[in-house]
């Protein structure tokens, strides 16, 4: 059953069509998630929320509506879902540390041994790998960068890459919007972000450009930002549009005009 993949049933409770387990979703110790057997619905009892495969998948991994059905199909497919593991993300980590000149680089940018681990940047071929997490904390997808010194001129490389599918457009890190942090600085990209956090700056990006993500302003409520993105014409359009959106919902925006293109 497909969600035996996620939870442990309690057998013992067990009652003609319906399977009993502790939920995933709260703190829960009565075994108040229940799934019925012949249409594969949920409920949880004390969350008082429910819905069938996809909603679960939604949840669970904190991803929209998309990539829950995208995931969903290739789990049928493939009898595996997209996500990456934790075992990957730490193989692509300790590929990158055995890579000094890799490291090396990172250093270059700014972004500290702490922050390589904290963050659990590895390396895939020629791509330095940022694992992007959840709301959860599950892993949802890698953002592969390519180095500058990778980059061969002509070529139609991109510089940032993802997992076919699992596109999307959220914050890194969510930790950024911990209630302790009343600062936060908006920059643009993984690496900037990385930098900038290395630097000691509560620093978030957005994991798809210059594409807002909006579903999840409400994260800044009462919040001093600083907007300090690239200062081509897309980070001051940018720029822009985070003043309008942010103007009834931040506590005071600031502005920040960096002396070169990016952090």
């Amino acid at each position: 059953m497909f969600y035996e993949h996620f939870v442990r049933f309690d057998t013992s409770k067990r009652s003609g069509s319906q399977e009993y387990a502790i939920c995933p979703f709260h703190a829960d110790t009565n075994a108040s998630f229940t799934v019925n057997t012949e249409t594969n619905e949920w409920y949880c009892h004390g969350c008082a929320t429910g819905g069938k495969e996809i909603k679960f998948l939604e949840m669970f991994y904190d991803v929209d509506k998309k990539i829950a059905e995208y995931a969903f199909s290739y789990m049928e497919q493939k009898g595996t879902l997209p996500f990456p593991s934790e075992e990957q993300i730490e193989a692509y980590h300790k590929k990158l540390l055995n890579k000094p000149k890799e490291v090396e680089v990172l250093h270059d940018f700014g972004i500290t041994d702490e922050t390589i681990k904290k963050y659990q940047l590895g390396l895939e071929d020629i791509r330095i790998t940022i694992p992007i997490r959840s709301r959860t904390g599950k892993v949802i997808n890698i953002r592969k960068y390519l180095p500058p010194h990778r980059r061969v001129i002509g070529s139609n490389n991109a510089k940032v890459i993802q997992i076919r599918g699992l596109g999307d457009k959220r914050y890194f890190p969510y930790e950024a919007f911990n209630e302790e942090q009343e600062e936060i600085y908006i920059v643009e990209g993984e690496k900037d972000c990385l930098a900038a956090r290395s630097q000691g700056l509560n620093a978030v990006t957005c994991t798809a450009g210059s594409n807002i993500p909006t579903e999840e302003l409400a994260l800044f409520q009462d919040k001093i930002v600083w907007l300090m993105l690239d200062t081509d014409a897309t980070g001051r359009r940018t720029t822009k549009q985070y003043i309008q959106l942010l103007k009834p919902i931040a506590k005071e925006i600031h502005l920040i005009q960096l002396p070169v293109k990016d952090f």
